[in-house]
C-alpha cells in the first residue's frame, strides 16, 4: 500500500538511486575543476 510520501514524491525511488550513483561518482572522480576552469 502506498503511503502519504508516494502521493508527494512519485519518483523518489528513482530518484534517490540517480543521487546516490552521482555521490558515488563525485567520491570516485572528485569535485571537478577549480573554478577559475569555468570562467576561460
Amino acid at each position: 500500500m502506498k503511503n502519504y510520501d508516494d502521493k508527494i514524491y512519485p519518483h523518489k525511488d528513482i530518484t534517490e538511486k540517480i543521487i546516490g550513483a552521482a555521490i558515488e561518482v563525485h567520491k570516485i572522480l572528485g569535485p571537478g575543476f577549480l573554478e577559475y576552469v569555468y570562467y576561460y
